[in-house]
């Protein structure tokens, strides 16, 4: 059993995990904090020493990672051999920070995706638009872009001013006309057969991370659209979705992520 455990991250996402952990846990912490009723902790969560100090002073012995932007810069590479980590390393949060490491992998492994094309100048864009066959076109920034990287286009043209503002980077510090999700539906239901085919594209990409010796351990998951193909996967997410872990239909995955850390800590996995 653990003996507390430290939250990075501060949004709802970070309190709806908070709260399910401090039922089980009596010490739990966030950093740096988002106003909830948890021991907010003034922290830089860039700084894996700091981490350390910090839960060797308060005797906490896990952390678990909540948003994107630590496991990019590789946080729990930087702390996994020395405290027990809950999240994927670097090179396993590409599949979320980088969309063009994520759909090299779909394709790799047989993941149904839909088409794409990867460029650097904007010209090379273009000309592809151009000779693309028309069913509509998504035109996605790779690395990752605060729910501001995405623009679904309903013509050419449309994707031509996409590509010019992802390329060509018209705005600073994320600005720009598309923003994140800000909200969440559930309880989603699908049909058995579909449930199944999505099922069977998460143990491949499992299978897939394996085959490539990705060390992975943490969340992952997949956003779908359901086509008259079946499922295929838009993105993958490697840490709880924010809004969507506040949504208490999702229960049950944090209660599994507590059982998940407790088999890691008694080393029975």
């Amino acid at each position: 059993m653990t003996s507390g455990i430290l939250i990075l991250g501060s949004g709802g996402r970070e309190h709806a995990i908070a709260w399910k952990l401090a039922q089980t846990v009596q010490k739990v912490r966030i950093a740096p904090g988002n106003g909830s009723p948890f021991g907010a902790v003034d922290l830089d969560i860039s700084d894996p020493e700091a981490i350390l100090a910090y839960c060797a002073q308060d005797g906490l012995d896990l952390v678990v990672v909540g948003p994107e932007i630590p496991l990019a810069q590789g946080i729990v590479d930087k702390l996994q051999d020395r405290i027990a980590i809950f999240g994927p390393t670097q090179e396993g949060a590409r599949l979320e920070t980088s969309k063009a490491f994520a759909k090299t992998f779909m394709q790799q492994n047989g993941i149904p995706t839909a088409e794409f094309a990867e460029f650097t100048l904007l010209a090379d864009a273009l000309n592809y638009i151009e000779r693309c066959s028309w069913d509509g076109i998504v035109v996605k920034a790779d690395g990752l872009a605060a729910g501001k990287g995405v623009v679904v286009c309903t013509n050419k043209e449309e994707a031509r001013e996409a590509a010019r503002n992802i390329l060509q980077r018209l705005l600073e510090k994320d600005a720009g006309p598309n923003t994140g999700g800000m909200g969440v539906v559930g309880p989603v239901t699908v049909p058995k057969a579909i449930d199944e085919q999505i099922s069977a594209i998460l143990h491949q990409t499992i299978k897939g991370l394996q085959e490539q010796r990705i060390f992975y351990t943490g969340i992952i998951y997949a956003g779908f659209m359901i086509t008259s193909k079946g499922p295929y996967v838009l993105e993958y997410n490697c840490r709880f979705g924010d809004p969507e872990t506040e949504l208490f239909h999702l229960i049950p995955m944090t209660s599994s992520l507590f059982m998940l850390v407790q088999r890691l800590l008694m080393g029975s996995w």
